[in-house]
């Protein structure tokens, strides 16, 4: 069944993180929240149901995390495959086949307003893309038919981006700079936390 007022959320966390050298799931807000838990009350608050992908060791850590145990894990347990399978893993773990929001775990920004315009946005297109000003930045927001079609796919897997760029889709502007952030090392995590947005 196919519910645009409740749609799926998939948080992709399967990497080892070797640029960053932690996990960046245990990387954390300006408040203090990490990453990971910051992320899933954001989907959760929209409505969304929300799984997180995440490696075998990833697993075992969140699993005992007073902060984070609450957070619905899929494991990957393969992630040296890419973001492919990490998304397919995900998709085939949710009750329902719904339109799904992909966002990765090093992109830390979501609010209400962005998810609720991309959701708007969607209509007979196969996925949404927000961008600030020419940039394409996260959540990706994908339909129905690509997620069937993610779900149809047979390894081995293709390249994500290549396989995205196989629908019709639709860039929708933002005015929030923050929806670029992505802290692949530890000098994008420093100017992050130094950042005033």
């Amino acid at each position: 069944m196919t519910d645009l007022h409740h749609p799926n959320a998939l948080i992709l966390a399967a990497g080892h993180s070797s640029r960053m050298g932690t996990p960046k799931w245990q990387l954390r807000m300006p408040s203090g929240e990490y990453f990971a838990g910051y992320l899933y009350r954001r989907f959760r608050e929209f409505g969304c149901n929300v799984l997180m992908v995440v490696n075998s060791d990833a697993f075992a850590a969140i699993s005992s995390d007073d902060a984070l145990k609450n957070i619905p894990l899929v494991l990957n347990s393969r992630p040296y495959l890419g973001r492919f399978h990490s998304l397919r893993c995900g998709l085939e773990q949710f009750p329902d086949v719904s339109p799904c929001f992909i966002h990765n775990i090093d992109n830390p920004f979501v609010n209400s307003g962005l998810l609720d315009e991309l959701k708007t946005a969607l209509g007979d297109y196969d996925y949404v893309l927000p961008e600030y000003q020419g940039r394409g930045g996260h959540p990706l927001f994908i339909g129905l038919v690509m997620v069937q079609q993610v779900l149809q796919q047979k390894e081995p897997w293709p390249d994500l981006r290549s396989f995205i760029e196989n629908f019709h889709g639709k860039r929708v502007s933002f005015e929030f700079p923050e929806i670029l952030f992505n802290i692949n090392t530890p000098q994008d995590y420093q100017r992050f936390r130094e950042s005033e947005i």
